[in-house]
């Protein structure tokens, strides 16, 4: 059977990060990793609560002005994709939900289809504070959105992908324009499952770094007020 880890990205929310952990929960991934950009709170203890044998990447606390001039995330999830230990692996940022039910569609869809390197599933937004609904998110649409990603690891380590590590906050999408670019890609297997939801809150609409080095197209992703 497809064993599955879940790279989980936080930063300084610990309600949802608390939120997020127990749709990871429910979802029941074989190993969890948790990146956090050095948050305020204490991060690793609120995620082994849920998940006790969680690896920890984590980063030195930064001020405002050091965030601005301080490559980090890239950094960190290159770290973290270092101590997968499963076949695949998925992202789920501490803003997002997982459904239920996505890991094991996950696991049933490579079960199925072993040559496949990655698959997709059905993303859905709803505003903080409601209840996950049935609206779909407009990333959903254009498949450019990380949390409805299942990637083999073997992608990766088998073909030399890396995240970007010099932009100064380097938005997980970034990705995924790699690994359609390399493979020649236009098209990529839907799973047919519900992979999450996401959530619309204010801090969406901070913009991006104008000076970092971002794939051409990544300024539609936040002119729309997207930030991962």
């Amino acid at each position: 059977m497809t064993t599955i880890t879940t790279i989980l990205l936080s930063y300084n929310r610990p309600r949802m990060l608390a939120e997020a952990l127990a749709s990871l929960a429910a979802a029941g991934p074989d190993q969890v990793i948790l990146v956090d950009d050095g948050s305020d709170f204490n991060a690793r203890q609120l995620v082994r609560r849920t998940f006790p044998k969680a690896i920890m990447v984590q980063a030195a606390k930064l001020t405002l002005e050091e965030r601005l001039i301080t490559p980090r995330l890239g950094r960190l999830i290159n770290q973290a994709l270092s101590k997968v230990t499963s076949d695949v692996v998925t992202y789920l940022c501490d803003d997002d939900l997982f459904h239920p039910g996505w890991l094991s569609a996950v696991r049933n869809w490579f079960d199925v289809h072993p040559s496949e390197h990655w698959t997709r599933g059905l993303w859905y937004q709803f505003q903080d504070g409601a209840l996950p609904g049935a609206e779909h998110c407009p990333l959903d649409r254009r498949q450019l959105t990380t949390g409805n990603f299942a990637h083999r690891i073997d992608c990766f380590t088998g073909c030399g992908f890396r995240w970007n590590e010099t932009s100064i906050a380097c938005h997980d999408d970034m990705m995924l324009w790699d690994v359609h670019r390399f493979h020649n890609t236009h098209a990529i297997p839907d799973s047919g499952a519900v992979a999450g939801w996401r959530r619309q809150h204010a801090h969406n609409a901070l913009g991006y770094t104008s000076h970092a080095v971002y794939h051409a197209n990544a300024a539609e992703l936040f002119s729309r007020g997207w930030l991962e």
